[in-house]
């Protein structure tokens, strides 16, 4: 009894270990890839310029809107001079003579000064590539490292750890349900033969 009690906590614990290694290398995958799915692009913040709202190593999600929804104190992140930056709207600027043509001067929340001074260098509504939606702290870690050949052959094990722990169980502790059905079965049969004989015999 204390064999069998032990091999059941052991099959447990494998099952439990392997199910919480799926459901974290699910949660990455959704947060990592998934959400790309329905229409969010994903960045990681590397310098500290949005600290304290997106301190480095964060993960933002950015959703592509209409740049003249977009107001002052929105978080938007942006094409400019090849990089792609993420910083707050610290005014948008319309031209007087074409109120549709609006242009956004942004600013870091670490940062003293906006980063456009004057009309120069102003950024245009064609070069936003959306709003960010929300963000998550040190998420941004994993994914550099999971870009790496050592983060993917990582993950590749997790998986196939999670999916040998679902298996060792079953290979180390067979269930004996099957046995006893069967010798139910055959204990069965004979109390039935006895019975036709102790009937015959009377």
């Amino acid at each position: 009894m204390i064999v069998q009690r032990g091999c059941i906590l052991v099959r447990k614990i494998l099952n439990i270990t392997s199910w919480v290694l799926v459901g974290i290398v699910a949660v990455l995958a959704v947060l990592l890839f998934g959400l790309k799915l329905f229409g969010f692009e994903v960045y990681t913040i590397i310098s500290g310029s949005m600290e304290p709202t997106h301190p480095v190593g964060s993960v933002i999600y950015v959703q592509k809107v209409d740049a003249r929804t977009l107001e002052k104190g929105d978080v938007i992140t942006y094409k400019v001079a090849g990089e792609v930056v993420t910083h707050r709207i610290y005014e948008v600027v319309i031209d007087p003579e074409n109120p549709e043509h609006i242009q956004f001067r942004t600013k870091g929340d670490a940062n003293k000064d906006p980063d456009q001074s004057g009309d120069a260098g102003l950024i245009q509504p064609n070069n936003v590539i959306g709003k960010v939606a929300f963000g998550i702290p040190v998420l941004g870690y994993i994914a550099v490292f999971m870009q790496t050949s050592a983060g993917k052959f990582a993950a590749i094990s997790l998986v196939c750890i999670a999916i040998a722990l679902m298996i060792i169980p079953d290979i180390l502790f067979p269930k004996k349900k099957e046995q006893k059905t069967d010798d139910k079965k055959e204990e069965t049969e004979e109390e039935n033969e006895d019975n036709k004989e102790v009937k015959s015999n009377e």
